[in-house]
């Protein structure tokens, strides 16, 4: 090999170790580079150069493949520590998939009105509130058996439709207490299972299993499941398995509703309306 060649495979040898490595470890590549200029013998150049590329090469991977992945994992846990953000962007981004949905579908207009505000009434809410649940100065348990009594009252008092029971009349407004009872009853469980809250929860149950409605069981058995996990405690693990001894009982029942039209089944709607 020529010396003038020599000299340029060393030189792109230190090239591509500093282009691979990232962050901290890009100083290693310049020190190298400044190692190798300072090397009179192309052939000494050469062979240093393959020797650092042999050496850099498993840690420029490293940093380069895995720098990235913990750096979005760091971005994440970010993400985490400030909830009400990445809520208002979850629901504002199935509210828009739903109204996208809608519009395909020639659904009338009052329905993506009323989703649309939902959107901003819920966003509003979120803004305002400082915390959803302020367990510094309130009992998660007095929470939790207030949000499971509400839930119950609504079942016992609600308007029924063909031997269902799920909403509560406000004025015009058919409002499904559940959709905005059972999420907080759920997160106020799983930050302190304790005997009033699991009590809460079995309550809920009970309220879910009378009126019923077999998706929102579903949920509430698969959150105590991941609680159950958790904590590896009896009482979890029974709450667990009460919600999904109510979920088997409900799914067994034959539909009494028809699905309404951009409500249920919205996504075997979405087939049908695009394939």
């Amino acid at each position: 090999m020529s010396l003038n060649l020599s000299r340029a495979v060393a030189t792109r040898l230190c090239d591509v170790i500093r282009w691979l490595e990232a962050g901290s470890a890009r100083a290693w590549g310049a020190a190298i580079r400044r190692e190798l200029d300072a090397i009179d013998d192309d052939g000494e150049a050469l062979s240093f150069a393959v020797q650092a590329f042999i050496g850099m090469l498993p840690i420029a991977l490293k940093a380069r493949l895995f720098g990235s992945l913990l750096e979005r994992v760091r971005r994440l846990t970010l993400l985490l520590t400030r909830p009400r953000p990445l809520a208002i962007a979850c629901g504002a981004g199935a509210v828009l998939l739903g109204l996208a949905f809608m519009l395909a579908a020639d659904a009338p207009r009052s329905y993506g009105l009323a989703n649309l505000s939902a959107l901003i009434a819920a966003v509003a809410l979120c803004r305002a509130s400082g915390v959803p649940v302020p367990f510094g100065r309130r009992d998660p348990a007095t929470v939790a058996l207030l949000l499971a009594a509400l839930l119950f009252g609504s079942t016992v008092l609600g308007t029924t439709v063909d031997g269902i029971t799920r909403w509560v009349h406000l004025g015009p407004l058919a409002v499904q207490p559940s959709l905005i009872l059972l999420p907080a009853l759920l997160v106020t469980y799983s930050y302190r299972a304790t005997a009033t809250s699991t009590a809460a929860v079995l309550i809920a149950v009970v309220a879910l299993a009378m009126q019923p409605d077999s998706a929102m069981l579903g949920v509430t058995a698969l959150c105590t499941g991941f609680v159950a996990v958790a904590r590896k405690r009896l009482a979890t693990a029974g709450v667990t398995a009460a919600a999904c001894a109510a979920l088997l009982h409900t799914s067994s029942l034959p539909a009494r509703l028809e699905p309404a039209p951009f409500v249920d089944d919205v996504l075997y709607a979405a087939f049908e309306a695009h394939l």
